[in-house]
C-alpha cells in the first residue's frame, strides 16, 4: 500500500512539470501546438498521472478493505455469523478452532475416500466444489480460526 500524500503530491508534481513543458518546449508553427519531443513528453507526463490516479484510488479501495478487516476476521464474511466477530471469551475462540479443524479433517477423508477430483453429487451443481477446493477452503477457515484466537490470546496475556 502506498502513502496517499505522496501520490498526490507526486500528482501535483506531474501537473506543474506538463504546465512547464507547454511554456519549454518551442511552439510548431504547422500544428499550432506543441512540438513533436513536446507533445511526446506531455503525453508521457499525463499517462504518468493518469496511473498515479489510478494507483491513489486503488489505495484508498485497500485501505477500506483492510479497515473492514480490522473489525472483523475474513471468515464472518463468508458466514454472515456475528457470533465469530465480537466479544467471544478466549475458550469460545479455542472451540472455534477446533471446529474448524474438524470440518477439514472432514473435508481431507472425503479427499482420502473418494479422491481430490471428486464433486458432491447431492448438491446442486452452482454449489458443488471438487473435494480438493472444499478442504482448501475449510483449511483457510482454520487459518482464520487459529489467527483469530491467536490475537485474541496474545491481548489477553498482554492484559494479565
Amino acid at each position: 500500500m502506498t502513502d496517499t500524500n505522496l501520490i498526490e503530491r507526486l500528482i501535483e508534481q506531474l501537473k506543474e512539470l506538463s504546465a512547464s513543458i507547454s511554456r519549454t518546449y518551442p511552439k510548431n508553427q504547422n500544428f499550432g501546438g506543441l512540438s513533436r519531443a513536446g507533445r511526446i513528453a506531455d503525453n508521457t507526463v499525463k499517462k504518468s498521472i493518469k496511473a498515479l490516479t489510478s494507483l491513489q484510488e486503488e489505495n484508498e479501495k485497500l485501505k477500506a478493505e483492510l479497515e473492514l478487516y480490522a473489525e472483523e476476521p475474513f471468515y464472518a464474511e463468508n458466514t454472515g455469523d456475528a457470533r465469530f466477530t465480537k466479544n467471544l471469551t478466549i475458550d469460545q475462540r479455542l472451540a472455534h478452532v477446533v471446529e474448524e479443524c474438524g470440518e477439514a479433517l472432514a473435508a481431507a477423508g472425503k479427499c482420502q475416500r473418494w479422491g481430490f477430483n471428486s464433486v458432491n453429487p447431492l448438491l446442486p451443481p452452482k454449489e458443488q466444489e471438487t473435494n480438493i477446493e472444499w478442504l482448501f477452503r475449510e483449511m483457510d477457515d482454520v487459518r482464520g480460526a487459529i489467527n483469530r484466537f491467536t490475537l485474541d490470546y496474545t491481548k489477553a496475556l498482554k492484559d494479565i
